[in-house]
């Protein structure tokens, strides 16, 4: 009976603070940079990955509470061009350009920040969240003059975050909000195969970790 009491009186709390709370949504877009990552495989051991810089958005949804915490659900979407892999094959260095390669990195994060209570209109925040990515890898078909690296699979990792900006209302239900987010996952692991010409080298599989800096900005709708 106790137990139940308890429990009972802990949602009553938590239904409470939901009431209380302002739902509302946000959408951000940002310039990602992506870091340079280890391709951890048998025919190239020493590989290193590289991205093209790309757009990333960000749709969530989520509550504020009077307290200065927020709680929300994210998506994100960014789809970076390979720039290129660089490593030794046989004890020989290469290099196989992107050649129109590139990855799409799908993000499903919960996320709490705080909101500082300042006497300006600009309200600095943190935060942070955790979840799951689902990286895919997209490349072109071998080409007869080229040596290239063809891998067509895809792998759900981890993936965390950790935001920093301010937000500046811009009526009584919109607020613009800018922010620097750092984004990482947990290595996947993607099925490759090397090609000299159309002719297959060698298959391997290769495991490979993704992160990347975003400067964004955005606009955040409280009901």
């Amino acid at each position: 009976m106790k137990h139940t009491l308890t429990l009972a009186v802990s949602l009553l709390a938590l239904s409470s603070a939901v009431a209380e709370a302002a739902p509302y949504v946000e959408v951000n877009l940002g310039g990602s940079i992506p870091m340079d990552t280890d391709f951890k495989n048998s025919i190239s051991p020493d590989a290193q990955l590289s991205f093209n810089p790309t757009v990333a958005v960000t749709a969530a949804a989520g509550y504020a509470f009077e307290n200065g915490l927020r709680a929300e659900f994210e998506y994100g979407y960014q789809a970076p061009d390979i720039d290129k892999l660089t490593g030794h094959v046989l004890g020989v260095p290469v290099t196989f350009t992107g050649n129109g390669a590139s990855v799409t990195v799908n993000t499903i994060l919960a996320n709490g920040y705080y909101d500082f209570k300042t006497a300006y209109k600009i309200t600095p925040l943190v935060g942070g969240g955790l979840g799951v990515a689902v990286v895919s890898a997209h490349t072109n078909a071998p080409n007869a003059t080229q040596v290239t690296l063809s891998s067509s699979d895809t792998a759900t990792v981890f993936a965390y975050q950790a935001t920093a900006g301010a937000s500046y209302p811009v009526t009584d239900h919109v607020s613009l909000t800018g922010s620097y987010r750092y984004l990482g996952t947990s290595e996947g692991t993607f099925n490759t195969t090397l090609y000299n010409g159309l002719t297959p080298f060698g298959t391997s599989p290769a495991k490979v970790a993704f992160s990347d800096n975003v400067i964004r900005v955005g606009l955040r709708y409280t009901f």
